[in-house]
C-alpha cells in the first residue's frame, strides 16, 4: 500500500520542519505543490516573508522521498489542492497537510481512514487544537477538515476521530500573520482584524477572534504545552508567552 502526503505551499517555513517530522515517518513520499502567488482567491501587495529557497531547504533537510512541483497560478484553494490528483494517482492513501499542521499519532489516523471505507475522510473537530499567539492558549471548534483520500473507498465522505492535529496557523510571527491575512480566504470580515484582534490582543478582553466567523473562537482556553510531541517542544516558539 502506497501512502503519500501532499502540502499546498505559498509560505510556511515557521512550522514546516515540525510538520514534516510528524508526517514523514508514516508516509512513502511527500509532494510539495509550491506556488509563488496567493492561491486562496485573494491578492496582496505585501511581500511574502518566506522565499522558495527557504521552503525548499527545509524540505530537503527533512526527507529524501519528496517531489517538488511548481504549479501554475491558481485562484481558489480547491484548485491548488486538486493539483495533487495529477501527481498522486498511484497512491492508495493521500494525506493532505498544511505547513502549519503538526500531527501526533498520524499512524492511527491513517489506519482509521483506510478502515472507514470512505473515499474522502474528514478529521473531527475534537482532534484539533488551534493555537493562538503562543503554545499556551488555543481554540476548539466543530470544523472537520478533509485530510485523507483513500483509493479503496466505496462511500463518499466519512469522519474519523483518531490522531491529534496541532494547528499553528495563528501562533506565527507578526510578519507571516499580516501577510497571511492579507491574501488568505479568511479575509471576508471587513475591518482591521490584524490590528484589533491580533496585534492588540489582550486575554480576557479581546474576544471573537476568528478572522472569518463570529460564532467560533470567542475566547481562548488554556493548553498544557508539556503534552506536546518533541518536535514542538524543540520549536523556538515553545518557550514564548507571546509570539511576535
Amino acid at each position: 500500500m502506497k501512502i503519500s502526503a501532499y502540502y499546498p505551499i505559498l509560505y510556511g517555513k515557521e512550522y514546516l520542519e515540525a510538520s514534516l517530522k510528524s508526517v514523514v515517518p508514516h508516509v512513502d513520499e511527500v509532494l510539495i505543490l509550491y506556488t509563488a502567488n496567493p492561491s486562496y482567491g485573494k491578492f496582496t501587495q505585501l511581500k511574502n516573508p518566506d522565499s522558495k529557497d527557504e521552503i525548499m531547504a527545509i524540505v530537503e533537510n527533512n526527507t529524501n522521498a519528496f517531489r517538488w512541483v511548481d504549479i501554475p497560478a491558481t485562484h481558489q484553494e480547491n484548485q491548488h489542492r486538486n493539483m495533487k490528483s495529477i501527481y498522486l494517482n498511484d497512491s492508495d492513501i493521500i494525506v493532505a497537510v498544511d505547513a502549519d499542521e503538526i500531527w501526533d499519532d498520524l499512524d492511527l489516523a491513517i489506519k482509521a481512514a483506510w478502515d472507514s471505507n470512505h473515499e474522502n475522510i474528514n478529521v473531527a473537530g475534537s482532534q484539533w487544537f488551534h493555537f493562538w499567539r503562543s503554545f499556551n492558549e488555543c481554540h476548539r471548534d466543530g470544523f472537520a477538515p478533509t485530510r485523507f483520500h483513500c483509493k479503496n473507498g466505496k462511500q463518499g465522505t466519512g469522519l474519523i476521530d483518531k490522531g491529534t492535529v496541532y494547528h499553528m496557523g495563528y501562533a506565527q510571527s507578526e510578519a507571516i500573520t499580516e501577510y497571511k491575512i492579507s491574501c488568505h480566504g479568511h479575509k471576508s470580515i471587513p475591518g482591521s482584524w490584524y490590528r484589533e484582534k491580533w496585534l492588540n490582543y489582550k486575554r480576557g478582553q479581546t474576544t471573537h477572534l476568528h478572522p472569518d466567523s463570529q460564532t467560533v473562537w470567542i475566547e481562548t482556553q488554556d493548553f498544557d504545552k508539556t503534552t506536546m510531541p518533541s518536535y514542538l517542544k524543540d520549536h523556538p516558539y515553545y518557550g514564548l508567552d507571546k509570539i511576535c
